[in-house]
């Protein structure tokens, strides 16, 4: 079990938020945080797996298993703007490896000077 000592606050998280680059950026860590998918699982959603009236998401991870996460209003609204931007109709909403995206907090991490590892699945607060 990964050490809890060290999660981030929503505040830094927020703080996170601001310094996104792009939507998809934006998107990427504020979905890890709302939702609690492991990176693995966010890069693969697809299109069909988001269920807009039921704000639900299917993911398929760990142990080749398939799961049902539910899904903040305010993200579904930043997913729908996101697909009609980059015209994603069918297949994966991300285009992405799993490095680039540990890069994109990284990253971001070091211009807010967070210093502890970054478990963003694992905060005290949850939608």
């Amino acid at each position: 079990m990964k050490d809890l000592r060290n999660y981030l606050k929503p505040n830094e998280i927020e703080m996170m938020l601001d310094k996104t680059n792009s939507l998809r950026d934006y998107l990427i860590i504020r979905l890890l945080w709302k939702t609690g998918v492991r990176v693995s699982e966010l890069i693969n959603i697809e299109v069909n797996w988001i269920d807009f009236e039921e704000k639900m998401i299917t993911v398929f991870g760990k142990g080749s298993k398939w799961r049902r996460t539910p899904v903040d209003r305010e993200s579904l609204m930043h997913l729908k703007r996101y697909q009609k931007d980059k015209r994603i109709n069918r297949g994966r909403i991300f285009s992405i490896t799993r490095n680039r995206v540990f890069q994109i907090v990284k990253d971001i991490s070091k211009k807010l000077f967070f210093r502890q590892a970054l478990y963003l699945n694992y905060c005290d607060e949850k939608i």
